[in-house]
């Protein structure tokens, strides 16, 4: 189980380590994680879903390097094109569960008024690994395909002054909270 927050003692200053060499190692875990959860997904879906999370990673990342995370949405286009968005609420501190509905709302209503291929809802939580015993900071990727794909991903993550690193990814099965017609 997941509860959302942030360390915000761990966040801030510029970063000092090279980001996309980050991003690129959180990328082909993170791929690996996607590889072996699904059961065989199609190699445009596949390509898609890789596409839309090296987007998302590298946004999240900078924005915990610059410590002004918050949760986001983000989806791609039959063009390829990846489009984000985020949720505003009018209290000084909303809680990170009202945002993140708020996010999915945004993208369930968006599938409606035009095609979109995959979808991700991006935010920080907490979460016990397999095999761990403690809760640890990780960045929850909330990842659907309209061809009956769906993941959890989970980056594990440390903030050392501004330099975030990913550890290894962990998965878990999805539940359809924006392509809705496929059930699970």
């Amino acid at each position: 189980m997941c509860t959302r927050a942030s360390n915000p003692a761990l966040l801030g200053g510029p970063s000092t380590l090279p980001l996309a060499a980050m991003v690129r190692r959180a990328i082909l875990s993170g791929l690996a994680v996607i590889l072996t959860v699904a059961a065989g997904p199609v190699s445009t879906t596949k390509s898609q879903c890789e596409q839309l999370v090296q987007s998302v990673l590298e946004r999240a990342t900078n924005q915990l390097a610059r410590s002004d995370y918050a949760p986001f949405g983000a989806w791609l286009t039959p063009e390829g094109k990846v489009e984000f968005s985020g949720a505003y609420d009018t209290q000084h501190h909303p809680p990170w569960d009202s945002l993140i509905e708020l996010i999915r709302t945004g993208l369930r209503n968006t599938a409606t008024m035009g095609p979109i291929v995959a979808d991700a809802v991006v935010f920080s939580a907490r979460g016990v690994p397999p095999g761990g015993t403690q809760a640890i900071d990780v960045l929850e990727i909330e990842l659907e395909h309209r061809d009956n794909y769906c993941v959890i991903l989970s980056y594990p993550y440390v903030i050392d002054g501004a330099a975030v690193t990913f550890r290894k990814p962990f998965a878990q099965k999805g539940k359809f909270l924006i392509f809705g017609a496929h059930g699970s």
